[in-house]
């Protein structure tokens, strides 16, 4: 589905890095683009922008899911094939 590092057999705990540091890049980024004096709202094009540049910069070591729906997306379009590696993915950016 999509060309990454796994693809080329890398260490798996670096893409697990990879996937865990941006994971907080976003959900940090996602925390500071909302306007704590109007309400609460928050800014889309910044956390859009924000999640365009996580994949441009760490998408191709660790495939660029940061975002558990993107995972589990995946996890069930791929069925038994790569179980275990989207799993892992899935397990990773809920604890990060």
């Amino acid at each position: 589905m999509e060309i990454s590092a796994i693809d080329q057999n890398p260490n798996m705990v670096y893409v697990m890095l990879y996937e865990a540091i941006g994971t907080c890049i976003f959900t940090f980024g996602i925390n500071m683009s909302v306007d704590f004096s109007n309400n609460f709202k928050a800014d889309p094009m910044s956390v859009g922008l924000l999640y365009f540049v996580n994949i441009c910069f760490l998408g191709v070591l660790s495939g660029g899911h940061f975002n558990p729906a993107v995972s589990l997306g995946v996890l069930i379009k791929e069925g038994k094939q790569r179980w275990k590696t989207n799993t892992k993915y899935f397990f990773m950016i809920i604890s990060a």
